[in-house]
């Protein structure tokens, strides 16, 4: 279907229905603007960057917090030290 479309120049409405019918997981969006995942759910590059961001930002906390952590468990064995 798409090879004589192409030989005709594009596609009619009626085909880009039958292909949105047979394979519901595609995404009109990125069929008809490119725009988002071929695949309904899938996750772009800028959702990606998104969730790294949320990722690495959870990880400095953690980091942080354990570093807290350890200045006080310092403190407290210099204190039991005296």
């Amino acid at each position: 279907m798409i090879g004589k479309a192409r030989k005709r120049g594009g596609l009619s409405q009626e085909n880009i229905s039958k292909i949105l019918n047979t394979y519901p997981d595609l995404d009109a969006n990125w069929w008809f603007r490119g725009t988002g995942g071929m695949i309904l759910g899938e996750t772009t590059e800028e959702n990606s960057q998104i969730e790294w961001a949320k990722i690495i930002r959870s990880q400095q906390e953690l980091l942080d917090f354990k570093q807290q952590e350890i200045d006080r468990m310092k403190l407290t064995v210099e204190e039991l030290m005296k």
